[in-house]
């Protein structure tokens, strides 16, 4: 391998390098962000459920503009931006909302609701759907389960993704095109004096001689190459 491709080649590696480590930062830094905003939605719910009476079995939402309680009946399955709920009760049995859909408890539900485990997040798919759940112990002693799409946020990571890789593949190209300009640039004296060395060892033609250079390393040993020459 030739030393101008190896210098557009590091030049290359090192650019993409730095880039990949900048893209992990910016990816991770964002969906921690995006996906923060969820949980910290879901924390926000919480409070606002609760059950009602043991005959009825349901539970509902308080609306916070007027102070009242209504039951929760979600016109989307998902029950939208707001998300979805339901009530895990300490003896093991889930409440979901009315005409709503079902997360789909776990063992820590339980644990949760009995008070033997912190509040806890989890990823699931409901229905098909990427969710993101939030598990708490509510005033009564059960289990509060709510829960939002994360579709937004993993479209918004998705086309994220796909930015960085656009700009990691262009910032190699960059590197690469840069790296090879100066590697021509830097490497002409290299290269002259590569050829004048082949023509004299091949012609034994001690006449050759290198231009002045400039007043650097290269253009240093390119003068001390002519004075071998003429010795």
């Amino acid at each position: 391998m030739t030393l101008r491709r190896r210098i557009v080649l590091a030049a290359s590696a090192a650019v993409a390098l730095a880039v990949a480590v900048a893209s992990v930062v910016v990816y991770t830094t964002t969906r921690a962000e995006l996906r923060g905003q969820v949980d910290d939605a879901l924390r926000g719910l919480v409070p606002d459920v609760r059950l009602l009476g043991d005959g009825e079995r349901l539970f509902t939402i308080k609306v916070q503009r007027s102070g009242e309680d209504r039951a929760v009946t979600p016109v989307d399955p998902l029950g939208g931006p707001t998300g979805i709920a339901q009530i895990v009760t300490g003896d093991g049995e889930v409440v979901p909302a009315i005409g709503g859909v079902r997360i789909g408890r776990d063992a820590r539900a339980l644990e949760v609701a009995r008070g033997e485990r912190a509040p806890y997040f989890r990823d699931a798919t409901v229905d098909g759907t990427h969710v993101r759940v939030y598990t708490a112990r509510g005033i009564a002693g059960d289990a509060i389960q709510v829960a939002r799409p994360l579709t937004e946020v993993d479209a918004s990571l998705s086309r994220l993704r796909v930015v960085l890789l656009l700009v990691t593949l262009g910032g190699v190209g960059l590197a690469g095109g840069l790296g090879l300009w100066v590697s021509r640039t830097a490497l002409a004296p290299v290269q002259r004096l590569t050829e004048t060395a082949e023509h004299v060892a091949a012609t034994q033609d001690l006449s050759r001689r290198l231009p002045a250079g400039a007043d650097d390393e290269l253009g240093r040993l390119g003068s001390s190459f002519n004075t071998m020459l003429g010795a």
